[in-house]
This record gives structure tokens, C-alpha cells and sequence, in this order.
């Protein structure tokens, strides 16, 4: 079978056959170009003139709301039947109540959720004065 192209060892020693010692160049490789801003300009207008533009035309929304809240929201994973469940173990399988897998900064450790929505608020309202986002 004929290879399409030498091997990486041949391409590699061919190219270091005629090895030519210079100094490293540090300046930009748009000085190769008469007008850099010409050349910039044009490759630019090339590339979007072939995109077509944007209509001004609102999405097509197929069926409403509801349908379409239900057709995301009723994928299998998020089957009730699966809930807790992760490589077939009960994550809280081995805690006697769920309040023993929060730590104890967590704010439903002790109270209600609407107790731990006051003071989270209020945490976040003393934040925002502090900070003076918020008024007196």
C-alpha cells in the first residue's frame, strides 16, 4: 500500500536539512503586510458577508405554556419514583432525620422554613445596609 504523505520522522529530517541559524524575530507578523488595517478590514467584511442577517421576526413558540412546561418537566428522571435515589442508594438511607444531613449553620436546623426565610431575608436586607445598596 503507497503512503499519501512521508512519515513524521522523514518530514522532521527533511526539514532539518538545510537548517539556517538566526536571531528570533519579536515583532508582530502583521508587519508582513503593507496595510495590516486594510487586510483586518477586508478578511472581516469576507467572513460577514457570508452570514445571512437576522430576521426581525418573533420566535415561533409552539403550543402553550402548559404544553410546553409539561414537555420539558415530564422527562423519566424527574419521576417522582426516583426521587432520592442515586446508583440505587437512598442518599439519606442511613440519617434519622433529614435535619442530621445539613450542617449546623443551616438554617432549617431549627425552626420552620418560613422562620429561616425571615431571618435569611434579614441577613440579606442588614448585608445590603451595610453595603448601603439598601435605605435605612
Amino acid at each position: 500500500m503507497w503512503l499519501t504523505h512521508p512519515p513524521n520522522r522523514d518530514r522532521e529530517d527533511s526539514a532539518k536539512a538545510i537548517y539556517i541559524p538566526s536571531n528570533l524575530d519579536t515583532r508582530s507578523a502583521w508587519e508582513l503586510f503593507a496595510n495590516p488595517e486594510l487586510v483586518r478590514a477586508s478578511v472581516t467584511k469576507n467572513i460577514f458577508s457570508k452570514i445571512e442577517p437576522i430576521k426581525d421576526e418573533p420566535p415561533v413558540v409552539e403550543g402553550t405554556f402548559e404544553e410546553r412546561f409539561l414537555k420539558l418537566f415530564t422527562n423519566p428522571s424527574l419521576d417522582p419514583a426516583y426521587r432520592k435515589v442515586y446508583l440505587n442508594q437512598d442518599i439519606a438511607a442511613h440519617h434519622e432525620s433529614s435535619s442530621m444531613m445539613f450542617g449546623p449553620n443551616v438554617f432549617l436546623s431549627n425552626g420552620t422554613a418560613k422562620e429561616a426565610l425571615d431571618k435569611l431575608t434579614a441577613t440579606w436586607v442588614d448585608s445590603l445596609k451595610a453595603a448601603g445598596y439598601a435605605a435605612e
